[in-house]
């Protein structure tokens, strides 16, 4: 007797992307793709390492709304893990797919983890007038990196536009287009998604030695000393396992519960839009937030 196995979903109103979707290239057992992950941001921390700032500088950096980003620091990706993650995320719904349910990055990871401001005006637009001319407009716009100088013009200013969305709309549009099965590269704030996996799923997070300084956002904690003791790290077919074994216990819905009332200020200074449902924006990255169907991460079934 023989059994065709369907992969899934029988019923595409929802998730009508099957047919594109990387997922379906393994279950097919076609040969894998090496995923490449672009980091621009590891050669900044680096940099950033080798020349420290002084108490100063980090001043203007907190009034810019970045000081909880820098406090963060930053580690080597973990490529398998990540990989993972990427074959469950769903573009039509902006979620992972788990045994124990759906699960996303939210506007309250973005803020406890790294302390980027929320609330606050959109980062998008353009300065200059119609009457300029077009190339200087189609620069600005395409070119990240002096588009954001406008925004530094003013630091007060600057630390009051929602970065903490922008950064998450660049994640969604980066999982969207990875899980393609004709892309082979990825780029964006992947390291947020690794704390974010850390966490929240207890079997592949890596332990802390030392305890944990409050003083800064809840993802600094990952960078003091770790050690991988018990834990997989680093190979794709092992953490694959380890999520479609993902058991309820195993993963944490709510994992800032205990220790938010400790943290600084400015990762809480959003609370009143982590459940709002809404479009994140930075500049033409335009993607949808749909928190209601995460509710369990709000404390809420």
């Amino acid at each position: 007797m023989s059994y065709d196995l369907h992969p899934g979903p029988i019923v595409d109103d929802v998730l009508f992307l099957k047919d594109s979707h990387w997922a379906r290239d393994i279950f097919n057992n076609k040969e894998p793709k090496n995923l490449v992950f672009r980091r621009a941001y590891q050669k900044f921390f680096s940099l950033f390492n080798n020349n420290p700032i002084t108490e100063n500088v980090k001043r203007y950096v907190n009034i810019a709304g970045f000081g909880g980003l820098l406090d963060c620091g930053y580690r080597n990706l973990d490529h398998g893990l990540l990989e993972a993650l990427i074959e469950r995320w769903r573009p039509e719904t902006h979620t992972f797919h788990l045994p124990i349910g759906e699960a996303t990055v939210t506007l309250e990871d973005v803020n406890v983890l790294w302390g980027l401001p929320i609330e606050g005006g959109v980062v998008s637009g353009c300065e200059h007038p119609p009457s300029v001319a077009n190339r200087i407009v189609r620069c600005h716009t395409l070119l990240v990196s002096l588009s954001i100088l406008n925004n530094l013009e003013n630091l007060t200013a600057c630390g009051q536009l929602s970065w903490g969305s922008a950064v998450l709309a660049v994640l969604y549009r980066n999982l969207c287009k990875a899980t393609s099965s004709n892309v082979n590269n990825i780029g964006g704030p992947m390291y947020i998604l690794q704390l974010w996996a850390w966490c929240r799923i207890t079997t592949i997070a890596p332990r802390i030695l030392y305890p944990f300084d409050n003083t800064r956002p809840y993802g600094a904690m990952w960078r003091e000393k770790l050690t991988y003791k018990d834990v997989i790290s680093h190979s794709l077919r092992a953490c694959r396992s380890q999520l479609h074994c993902l058991q309820e216990g195993e993963f944490k819905w709510r994992p800032y519960e205990e220790v938010i009332s400790f943290l600084p200020e400015i990762c809480t200074s959003g609370i009143r839009s982590w459940q709002s449902e809404c479009y994140v924006i930075y500049w033409d990255v335009v993607e949808f937030y749909t928190p209601q169907r995460v509710m369990r991460q709000f404390g809420m079934v």
